[in-house]
C-alpha cells in the first residue's frame, strides 16, 4: 500500500513518521483537547460551575498548567536523548522518591508486598537495560 492517501498528499501515518516527536504535539493536542473536553463535560462541569474563579485560583491553575507543560517537554527531551526505557526507570526513581518522602515526612504505611513488588519492577527494568546493551 502506498504511503499517500491521494496523489501528492502524504497520509497522516506517513506524515507522523516523518516529523520530529515534538511536532507530533502540534497534531495531537487538538484531538486530546476534544476527547478530554467530552469527559470533562460529563463528569466535572457541574462541579466547576459552582466555583468562583478568583485571582488566587487562577494563579494556581496557571502554575499547574505551566508545570504540566514543563513535564511534557522534559519527557520528550529525555526520550529523545535516551530511550523509552530510561523514561520508565526515571519514572520509577521518581515514584521511589515520592514513596520515601511520604513514609519519612508524612508517616505513610507501606506493606512488605508493595516494597518487594516495587523492587522487582525496578530490578527487572535494570536487568533488561543491561541485557539489551
Amino acid at each position: 500500500m502506498a504511503s499517500t492517501s491521494t496523489v501528492g498528499t502524504p497520509s497522516l501515518f506517513a506524515l507522523f513518521h516523518q516529523t520530529p516527536s515534538f511536532k507530533h504535539r502540534y497534531y495531537l493536542a487538538p484531538a486530546a483537547l476534544a476527547c478530554l473536553s467530552l469527559v470533562w463535560a460529563f463528569h466535572e462541569a457541574s462541579v466547576i460551575t459552582d466555583v468562583v474563579l478568583t485571582a488566587e485560583l487562577f494563579t494556581i491553575l496557571l502554575f499547574n498548567a505551566i508545570t504540566a507543560f514543563a513535564l511534557n517537554l522534559s519527557i520528550f527531551w529525555l526520550i529523545g536523548r535516551t530511550s523509552a526505557l530510561s523514561m520508565n526507570v526515571a519514572g520509577g526513581v521518581k515514584d521511589l522518591l515520592l514513596i520515601g518522602i511520604s513514609v519519612v515526612w508524612m508517616g505513610a504505611k507501606t506493606t512488605r508486598t508493595s516494597v518487594v513488588g516495587f523492587c522487582v519492577a525496578m530490578g527487572g527494568a535494570v536487568v533488561y537495560k543491561k541485557c539489551k546493551s
